[in-house]
C-alpha cells in the first residue's frame, strides 16, 4: 500500500533506523528484550543490519509504532502489525504500546473493532537520544533540588520527566536503574515547613500572566496574619526557602515575601504589567541573601581561622576581593547591601570575623556582641 500523500513511506524509515541506529546496550541485560524467532545463531551473532529493531533499542521500536499510528491505514493497526514492523512478539509490543500511552502521555486510542489510532493528527513524538553522563548530570540534579521540588508542588513532574528521558539514553555499559539511587547521597535539611504545594504554582502563573494576588501574610514583627495585595514579579528559592519578590499595592514598594507564612492566596482579577527580567535581577545584585533592593555599600572585613579558610572555599558574592594578612589571616572587600542577612552571617563567625567597614556595620555587631555578653 502506497503511503498517504504528505507522509513518507515506512519502509525507508525502517531502512534510516535500521543502519544508523545501534542497539540500546543499557537495555540489552534485559531478558526480555531478547528478539525472537531467530535462532540461536542470530542470538550468538547479532546480524549488523538490523542492530536498531531487535528488542534491544526501546526508542526506535516506539518511533516506528509512532509512524504507524500516523498513517491513514483503512484497518487501524494491531498489537500484530506493530510486532511484525519491530521484529518482536505481540506480548512485548503490548508493553511499548502502554508506555507510549501511560508514560509518554500519547493520545492512543483503541478501536471498537480492534487496533489503535491516535485521536487527533499531526501528534508530535520528539525525542533526542543523550548520553549516560548527561542523564547521570540530569539525575543529580533532580536529587539535588528534590527537596525543593516537592516544596513547589513539582516532584512528580520531576519524576516523571526523568523516566521519559530514560527512553532516550545511549550508554556505552549498562546503568543499574535501582542501585543508582544507592549510590548518590544527597542531604537535605529536615524538619523544615514548605509552603502549600498549590502556593508555587499559583504564583508563578500570576508572574507570568501579570495578574494581581492576595493573600494572608504575617510577617517578622507581626502578632497575627494580615490580608495583603501584591503584583507577583518573580519566585524565587534562596537558601532552602521560597520566597516571593512583588509590589505592595498600598504602598507601591517591593517587598520580598516568604512563602512559608502566606496562605489563602488568590487572584483579584486585576492586570499588571510585568517586571523586565534584567530589572528583577538586579534586586539581588547586591544582596547576600532574601532582602533585596538595597544599594551597596563598600564592606571590608579581616577573617581569622575557619573563618579565613572557608571564606576562600565558598566565595560570599562575586563583587569579593582576598588579600592575605598572615598564614591563617585575610582581609575581604566585598560591595554588597548591609541588610540583616550580612550581619547574621558576620555574627555566625563569631570572634573570628572582624568588620572594619563601614562603620555603621561594626557598631551592629558590637552592640549585638555587647547584648549577648551582658546576657552573661
Amino acid at each position: 500500500m502506497s503511503a498517504p500523500p504528505g507522509r513518507p513511506s515506512l519502509a525507508p524509515l525502517l531502512a534510516a533506523i535500521r543502519s544508523s541506529t545501534g542497539a540500546d546496550e543499557s537495555l540489552a541485560s534485559d531478558p526480555k528484550a531478547t528478539p525472537r524467532g531467530r535462532g540461536n545463531r542470530d542470538a550468538a551473532e547479532p546480524s549488523a543490519a538490523l542492530p536498531a529493531i531487535t528488542g534491544r533499542d526501546l526508542l526506535a521500536r516506539l518511533w516506528i509504532i509512532h509512524h504507524l499510528l500516523l498513517e491513514n491505514r483503512p484497518k487501524a493497526p494491531t498489537y500484530k502489525d506493530f510486532a511484525d514492523a519491530v521484529e518482536i512478539s505481540p506480548r512485548s509490543v503490548r508493553r511499548d504500546v502502554d508506555t507510549m500511552r501511560h508514560t509518554l502521555c500519547l493520545p492512543i486510542q483503541r478501536c471498537p473493532r480492534g487496533g489503535f489510532r491516535y485521536t487527533r493528527r499531526n501528534v508530535a513524538f520528539a525525542a533526542a537520544a543523550i548520553s549516560s553522563g548527561e542523564f547521570l548530570a540530569l539525575h543529580v540534579a533532580a536529587r539535588m533540588l528534590g527537596a525543593h521540588a516537592e516544596a513547589a508542588g513539582l516532584g512528580e513532574g520531576v519524576r516523571r520527566a526523568l523516566r521519559k528521558v530514560r527512553l532516550d539514553l545511549r550508554s556505552p555499559r549498562p546503568l543499574d536503574f535501582g542501585r543508582l539511587d544507592q549510590a548518590l547521597f544527597v542531604h537535605a535539611p529536615g524538619g523544615a515547613e514548605h509552603p502549600d504545594p498549590d502556593l508555587i504554582p499559583f504564583l508563578l502563573m500570576a508572574a507570568l500572566a501579570g495578574e494581581e494576588a492576595r493573600f494572608s501574610y504575617e510577617g517578622l514583627e507581626d502578632r497575627a496574619p494580615r490580608e495583603r495585595t501584591a503584583e507577583p514579579l518573580y519566585v524565587a528559592c534562596i537558601a532552602e526557602t521560597w520566597y516571593l519578590r512583588a509590589r505592595d499595592v498600598r504602598t507601591g514598594k517591593r517587598r520580598t515575601f516568604c512563602l512559608d507564612r502566606m496562605t489563602d492566596a488568590r487572584p483579584t482579577g486585576c492586570r499588571f504589567v510585568p517586571l523586565p527580567r534584567a530589572e528583577a535581577e538586579a534586586d539581588f545584585a547586591h544582596s547576600l541573601g532574601a532582602f533585596g533592593g538595597r544599594p551597596p555599600v563598600r564592606v571590608v572585613l579581616r577573617l581569622r581561622g575557619v573563618a579565613a579558610r572557608k571564606a576562600k572555599e565558598r566565595p560570599w558574592h562575586s563583587s569579593q576581593r582576598l588579600r592575605a594578612l598572615g598564614a591563617r589571616e585575610i582581609e575581604l572587600e566585598l560591595r554588597v547591601s548591609d541588610t540583616p542577612d550580612l550581619l547574621q552571617k558576620l555574627l555566625g563567625w563569631g570572634q573570628d570575623a572582624e568588620v572594619l567597614k563601614p562603620a555603621s556595620l561594626r557598631q551592629k555587631v558590637l552592640a549585638h556582641a555587647q547584648a549577648i555578653a551582658a546576657r552573661g
